[in-house]
């Protein structure tokens, strides 16, 4: 990890100038910050951009799907035959 030093007013740059980061003030241990970047470039706050993870992996999860029992035995089949397991009268 890099950590720099920065006065208010100060400038990071980040990349070939593809992101640049001012320090905005510092107020009772609270540090604002202004970011400069292009708009393919996201900036985003962490909890920001854990929360759109999150919703990003539960969008990829398929819908749970619920399956008809077709156990044998459970119902007639389209032809009005008796089931496998039912006792012929022929028998």
């Amino acid at each position: 990890m890099l950590i720099l030093s920065r006065r208010c007013g100060e400038k990071i740059i980040i990349g070939n100038r593809e992101v640049e980061m001012v320090v905005i003030s510092f107020d009772k241990g609270q540090v604002k910050l202004g970011f400069a970047a292009d708009k393919r470039i996201k900036v985003n706050r962490e909890e920001v951009y854990i929360k759109m993870e999150n919703e990003q992996q539960l969008a990829d999860v398929p819908p749970k799907i619920e399956l008809e029992d077709t156990s044998i035995g459970k119902a007639a089949n389209d032809a009005g035959e008796p089931d496998v397991l039912e006792k012929q009268d022929n028998e």
